[in-house]
């Protein structure tokens, strides 16, 4: 059941892909790489995350779009491989902007023969990136690491 709602994360993160004419999305790039590092009580993680905007509201400036990644977690004196999926929102119109994810991470425990373990996840948090900025700064909070910010590129 996890696996199935993973790859249906996958299918409808790729399915957007292709439904606007436009490669912007009123002001930011629609695609984005962000590398990010976690905090959490006894873990921390490194990671890198793909994201696509798809749906712009003109009304209240928000941005949904989903994100796709993967990271290395150490836990105590073990570690592990993580994917993780999910929604992204972001509002504000100039340099700052308020970000939320909604999602699941999948952790792999152990050795490569290892259980995945469905978490799930989201966070709260800021993000600087200029109208059509290249450049991306993120910081926020969230499960299941307390604290995370990540350093990333805009591009179509």
């Amino acid at each position: 059941m996890k696996f199935r709602f993973f790859i249906f994360m996958c299918f409808v993160f790729f399915s957007f892909n292709g439904i606007t004419q436009s490669d912007t999305l009123q002001n930011t790039y629609r695609k984005s790489v962000i590398g990010k590092i976690g905090l959490g009580y006894v873990w921390a993680e490194y990671g890198a995350v793909f994201e696509y905007k798809f749906h712009y509201s003109k009304k209240s400036n928000f941005k949904l779009g989903a994100h796709l990644g993967g990271s290395y977690y150490g836990f105590e004196e073990t570690g592990g491989l993580a994917l993780y999926t999910g929604l992204v929102g972001i509002t504000g119109g100039k340099n700052s902007h308020f970000e939320f994810t909604v999602g699941a991470n999948w952790a792999l425990t152990g050795d490569a023969a290892g259980e995945w373990e469905y978490i799930p996840a989201g966070t709260l948090g800021y993000r600087y990136q200029k109208p059509f900025g290249r450049f991306i700064w993120r910081a926020g909070v969230g499960w299941p690491f307390w604290m995370n910010a990540g350093i990333g590129v805009g591009f179509n």
